[in-house]
């Protein structure tokens, strides 16, 4: 069985929230956190890709346009 990397409690299950994951040209999309049910403290973040890379496209085509590109 895994254990938490923070408070070293057996892991049976993981607490997962919902969160906003930003890139620094402002771009946000959505993420899930997951935590420690014993501690509260975060063990890992997943990034919905998908919806990312969908993000990313959208403001990359917007840089284009402001450019006059293609």
């Amino acid at each position: 069985m895994a254990v938490c990397p923070h408070c070293d409690k057996p892991l049976s299950e993981l607490t997962v929230n919902p969160m906003e994951g930003k890139l620094p040209v402002g771009v946000a999309f959505n993420c899930m956190l997951l935590s420690c049910p014993s501690c509260q403290k975060a063990i890992s973040a997943i990034v919905d890709t998908s919806a990312a890379i969908r993000e990313v496209r959208a403001e990359v085509e917007k840089l284009g346009q402001k450019s006059g590109g293609d």
